[in-house]
């Protein structure tokens, strides 16, 4: 049941924000590692291969940061002389275009 992995990963969740609140690294490493281990649950139960999902991801991520690299380079700037506004600017454009890409 789906329902069962939503609830334990809230619990999951929980439990790392404690231990990022504690700043108790090998807490907050085992936690984070808990939550992984919840998420490849739920790829699981939707019959998703966790690692096609994240190798997807990483593809997609990649294609962003090149897409906001190249808009400041045409702007003679590095990723560096911005602001994080201006990052988040150019992110959202990044992704609306993928979304024309599609």
């Amino acid at each position: 049941d789906i329902e069962g992995v939503y609830e334990k990963f809230d619990e999951e969740l929980k439990e790392l924000r404690a231990a990022v609140e504690s700043s108790d690294q090998d807490e907050i490493k085992d936690e984070l590692g808990d939550l992984f281990f919840t998420l490849v649950s739920f790829a699981r139960h939707l019959k998703i291969n966790p690692e096609n999902a994240l190798r997807s991801s990483n593809r997609k991520f990649i294609s962003r940061f090149r897409f906001m690299e190249d808009q400041l380079k045409a702007q003679n700037k590095s990723v560096e002389e911005v602001n994080l506004s201006e990052l988040e600017s150019l992110w959202e454009l990044a992704k609306e275009s993928d979304q024309s890409e599609q």
